[in-house]
């Protein structure tokens, strides 16, 4: 169990304990912290979606999480790309709800801008 907040940070990018109980502990853990969210993490969570390790709403629900926490960077080489993620997936409503086709979509995305 992560015991600082620069550790619960990682178990959230990565996506490791359920979003409650990450929430919890970030609400327990204060301080200055920082952790920068890359590509790989948002490709893992879609991979993990796919996978049916977790559900499309799950899905929405991490990717809020990620997007709100003022503690989370997103690398600056994919600023643009992972901010368009998180904003389109944490917000079904404004724009396509989260299905495996979307992450599907995404996944694809994010591959394709890595090799061009």
């Amino acid at each position: 169990m992560a015991t600082t907040r620069r550790e619960t940070l990682e178990d959230l990018i990565h996506w490791r304990r359920d979003l409650p109980e990450l929430r919890a502990a970030l609400r327990r853990h204060t301080g200055p912290a920082t952790v920068t969210f890359t590509r790989s993490h948002a490709a893992a969570a879609l991979e993990r979606t796919i996978a049916g390790l977790a559900i499309p709403s799950q899905l929405a629900a991490w990717t809020q999480a990620v997007h709100f926490e003022e503690d989370v960077d997103i690398n600056d080489n994919d600023l643009d790309l992972l901010t368009q993620f998180l904003l389109e997936l944490s917000t079904p409503e404004l724009f396509t709800p989260v299905t495996l086709a979307t992450c599907q979509h995404w996944l694809v995305r994010l591959r394709s801008t890595l090799d061009g």
